[in-house]
Order: structure tokens, then C-alpha cells, then sequence
């Protein structure tokens, strides 16, 4: 199967997306997601970064990549709302 349940994100599937929320608790401190403005646009694009490193380097199945080209902004916010949500089990 080329892509699992898809219950936090339509377009990394859960195993990948939850691997995302890690290395995004891992790289910033639990404050960082306290934005408003300007500096929600700026941790967005750095975890948008962030997922294009990984589907680049690790996102493989056994048919090579399992994802193409999405906008990883719209991820990066899907990432940065879930870690809001689970703000406190992740930290």
C-alpha cells in the first residue's frame, strides 16, 4: 500500500507526519509554537523546510518515492495545529 491512514494529515500519513511532529518538538522549544504574526509565518516555512528535507531523504517505500510535489506550507500548518493541540503531551 502505498500510503496508511490519513487521520492528522491528507497528505503525509500518520507515521510519517507524527515523525515530522518529532523532529518539530526536537528543533524548537515549547514556546516557539506561543506566535502570533509575523512569527507564525517564519516557523512555518522553516517546518514546511523541515518536511521537504524529509520527503527527500527518507519518505521511500519499496517503489522509491511514496510522495510527489504538495504545497508543504499547508502541511507545516497542519504539523504546527497539532503540536498546539498536544502542546502539553509532547513537551
Amino acid at each position: 500500500m502505498k500510503h496508511s491512514g490519513h487521520n492528522y494529515d491528507n497528505f503525509l500519513d500518520d507515521r510519517d507526519f507524527l515523525e515530522i511532529v518529532n523532529r518539530a518538538v526536537i528543533n524548537y522549544c515549547q514556546e516557539d509554537f506561543d506566535f502570533a504574526g509575523d512569527d507564525s509565518d517564519k516557523i512555518e516555512s522553516e517546518i514546511a523546510d523541515l518536511i521537504n528535507d524529509f520527503v527527500d531523504d527518507e519518505a521511500l517505500d519499496n517503489f522509491g518515492y511514496k510522495y510527489g510535489t504538495a504545497n508543504y506550507r499547508t502541511v507545516a500548518s497542519n504539523v504546527i495545529q497539532y503540536i498546539q493541540k498536544h502542546i502539553n503531551e509532547l513537551y
